[in-house]
């Protein structure tokens, strides 16, 4: 089991607690530079920790800020996105070599993934927003899913029902609050992928974007991919579906439509000009 316990993170052996017995096989603590408290590798809230389908890497997402800090990432080049995804080896990776050693009770770093603020104009929500009991929309990591039927996942358990996710298993999605709905590879160092051309945040030391969107008015609180769709629990908006514009990591891919099918709100919110523009890969269908 991973336990995400906000001052640290547990991975727990569970295997006897019918007969009253958990073991303790590893805690990270939050603080990897003890030296530098801001540090961007360091972890202030352990919100939620889970484990590649294959058991090889763990994630755990720091909350930094508690989702009230840092409301004008989304407007403002000045603000800087808070908050991270964490990424560490439970087994030595090929071609990895700072993984080397690492094994569920030793717990390797490999990095963090910071997304790479893509600046919006003016939100057209803004004024109904200043309205409502909670007006301030923190820019922080929350709830992810990770793709490959992952420990949330129980895979086919009968004809017709096959698990969860659509993505291989070194990709997530994940809910930022204010700065949205994110895509992610976590397979490698930044822009290593073939054919990727997404500037990433510099703090970033782990992982590529793949994609994103930010609706008007998004604090998006959680973001699941499902079968091939993003569901978004969002405090402000409500209830947001997305489906992916390309197919890029999808194992059943629908046919991808043409810049004219997709739905005007694909760009909703989207400064002309943005650099990242051309990383979107979903849009809202719903």
């Amino acid at each position: 089991m991973y336990v995400a316990a906000l001052n640290a993170t547990f991975i727990m052996d569970v295997s006897g607690v019918l007969d009253g017995s958990v073991r303790t096989i590893a805690i990270i603590p939050n603080k990897s530079n003890p030296a530098d408290p801001d540090a961007t590798e360091n972890i202030q809230l352990s919100h939620q920790a889970d484990v590649s389908s294959d058991g090889k890497v763990l994630v755990v997402a720091d909350e930094k800020g508690g989702g009230t800090s840092n409301t004008n990432c989304n407007t403002s080049q000045g603000e800087k996105i808070i908050g991270a995804l964490h990424f560490y080896a439970l087994t030595p990776l090929p071609g990895v070599a700072h993984s080397a050693g690492a094994s569920p009770s030793t717990p390797k770093k490999l990095g963090v993934y910071i997304n790479p603020q893509p600046i919006v104009g003016p939100d057209v929500l803004q004024p109904v927003m200043r309205t409502l009991p909670r007006s301030e929309r923190g820019c922080t990591v929350h709830v992810f899913r990770l793709g490959g039927n992952g420990t949330a996942g129980p895979g086919q358990i009968a004809t017709g029902f096959d698990g969860i996710s659509r993505l291989s298993s070194r990709r997530l999605t994940t809910a930022w609050y204010g700065a949205g709905v994110w895509h992610m590879d976590f397979s490698s160092r930044p822009d290593v992928l073939r054919g990727d051309t997404t500037r990433e945040d510099p703090q970033t030391t782990w992982g590529n974007t793949l994609g994103w969107n930010v609706q008007p008015g998004a604090d998006t609180w959680s973001a699941k991919e499902y079968k091939g769709y993003i569901y978004a629990g969002d405090i402000i908006r409500g209830f947001d579906v997305y489906r992916f514009a390309t197919c890029d990591g999808a194992v059943a891919c629908r046919s991808t439509p043409s810049a004219a099918q997709r739905p005007a709100s694909a760009s909703a919110g989207l400064g002309a000009g943005t650099a990242l523009a051309a990383a979107q890969r979903f849009v809202q269908v719903r």
